[in-house]
């Protein structure tokens, strides 16, 4: 994002195509990774040999197999968090536990600290046992006490790049909590500045059909950021049935499918364009897939000098 043109970095943030990644966190999960309560059918799972109940689970936990730090060097700026209390510590889950939210928001505040320039959004779009508001304000110190001062603030209209790199803030958190009393100063936006409509399709010809519906004249708030998801989703009945699939199975339909998409001659970036993207097992199966996302922002605004 720090390459990109003048022209191009006066934008608002929310205009400019950004790539992400689903569910970012997962490299780390493992077949012996302890299961979490979000995962459907955690009961049943949890009843089973550990062995046995990791192994499956694992095949549809994992979304990505590269770490933070790679899909950062590797171009991705968006990434999607789960985070879940486990009555210890904040750890990242999707179905199996993680690594702890620390280690990896210390990722990212070393990556930005490494490459000024760069801007970095962190979406904790779910959240599990935040049963008290004690723990909801414990968290909002956590995140407070390792990127504080590079956190941009929550603001009315979303600034460009050109605005960010006047300051020293360098990443954007959101959080889908409630936040009676938030902890000050206030560096988190709220989960209602960005849009991210889940597909929730088995099929590539489901998925583009969604995302046609979710983009050019489809309406999109000028506060907010919004998200395009390239992604699959497989329901419980199919995973029962398919003991020994994964999502990287799905991903490979999906990722093709999508790129594609936005690969078409018609598509944009823009105020009613693609902001930010999201896929699974972004880099290492779509090597082009970052390419092609930035390659938007110079097709919306080509060079005219």
């Amino acid at each position: 994002m720090s390459d990109l043109p003048a022209h191009i970095t006066c934008q608002p943030l929310n205009h400019l195509a950004i790539p992400g990644t689903h569910n970012s966190f997962t490299y780390s999960i493992s077949q012996s990774s302890a299961l979490f309560s979000d995962t459907p059918g955690y009961e049943f799972f949890s009843n089973l040999p550990s062995i046995f109940g990791g192994m499956i689970v694992h095949n549809w936990a994992v979304t990505q197999d590269l770490s933070i730090r790679d899909q950062l060097e590797a171009g991705i700026r968006y990434l999607d968090f789960r985070v879940g209390f486990d009555g210890k510590e904040y750890i990242l889950v999707h179905g199996q536990c993680a690594k702890p939210v620390e280690d990896e928001l210390r990722v990212v505040a070393k990556f930005v600290e490494e490459y000024p320039r760069e801007v970095i959004l962190i979406d904790c779009n779910h959240c599990y046992e935040f049963k008290t508001d004690e723990l909801i304000r414990d968290f909002e110190s956590l995140v407070l006490r390792i990127l504080d001062p590079l956190l941009i603030p929550p603001r009315d209209e979303v600034p460009s790049l050109d605005d960010i790199w006047k300051t020293n803030q360098r990443v954007f958190l959101f959080l889908n909590l409630p936040r009676p009393d938030p902890v000050l100063p206030d560096r988190i936006w709220p989960s209602h500045r960005i849009r991210s409509p889940w597909p929730e399709k088995t099929t590539g010809t489901e998925l583009i059909t969604f995302l046609n519906k979710h983009y050019g004249k489809y309406s999109r708030e000028s506060d907010r950021f919004f998200v395009h998801q390239g992604v699959l989703t497989p329901d419980q009945t199919y995973v029962f049935l398919n003991p020994s699939g994964s999502v990287r199975d799905m991903a490979r339909e999906a990722g093709s499918a999508f790129l594609n998409w936005l690969a078409a001659d018609e598509r944009l970036a823009g105020s009613n364009g693609v902001n930010i993207t999201l896929l699974d097992f972004a880099v290492s199966e779509f090597p082009d897939y970052v390419s092609t996302v930035l390659a938007l922002n110079h097709r919306t605004w080509p060079d005219k000098s």
